[in-house]
């Protein structure tokens, strides 16, 4: 018997394919004391007790690419901020960094994000 025909999961490649969609990292993932990182996109619908947004420097999140597009790239960063911070159940832990920004030669600022919180 295979597993096709324990787990009524249909054999075709549409099949599978429709079932291996379905499956992420996440849900093999061990539920004891340890710590995971992983992209917003990766976060979304996941809640944790404590959750750190690193690296939140204008020209890093928001990208310098957004920040010379449209405002629409900027909204679409935005939301993508709102999805990080709503990750956090009890605590939530943002930072920048200070020093220079190799991709435009300035100096780090935090982003707006932080300030918009």
């Amino acid at each position: 018997m295979t597993y096709y025909e324990n787990n009524n999961v249909d054999p075709s490649l549409s099949g599978f394919l429709q079932e291996i969609t379905l499956f992420t990292s996440q849900d093999e993932m061990d539920t004891s004391n340890h710590v995971s990182l992983m992209t917003i996109h990766t976060a979304k619908d996941l809640e944790y007790k404590d959750v750190f947004v690193i690296g939140l420097c204008e020209g890093v999140f928001p990208s310098e690419k957004s920040l010379m597009e449209d405002s629409e790239n900027i909204e679409e960063e935005r939301r993508l901020a709102y999805v990080a911070f709503t990750r956090a159940m009890e605590v939530l832990h943002l930072s920048s960094n200070r020093g220079i920004n190799y991709v435009v030669h300035a100096s780090n600022t935090p982003s707006r994000f932080i300030k918009e919180v």
